[in-house]
């Protein structure tokens, strides 16, 4: 009875974390995809003007 317990009891978990990891990794990847997508999105105009003021810095 203990042996086929504790067996039952490993697979639960082991199937709980699986799974777990797996959503976990679905998100990582959507929010890496959003991260992306962010950058060649149209930017606002302060944006635009940090951008400009950071390159003139860069060139000094």
């Amino acid at each position: 009875f203990n042996y086929v317990y504790t067996r039952t009891i490993t697979l639960i978990m082991n199937i709980l974390l699986h799974r777990n990891y797996r959503a976990s990794e679905s998100w990582r990847i959507f929010f890496r995809f959003d991260y992306i997508l962010q950058e060649k999105r149209p930017r606002s105009a302060l944006k635009i003007l940090l951008l400009r003021i950071l390159n003139a810095f860069k060139r000094n």
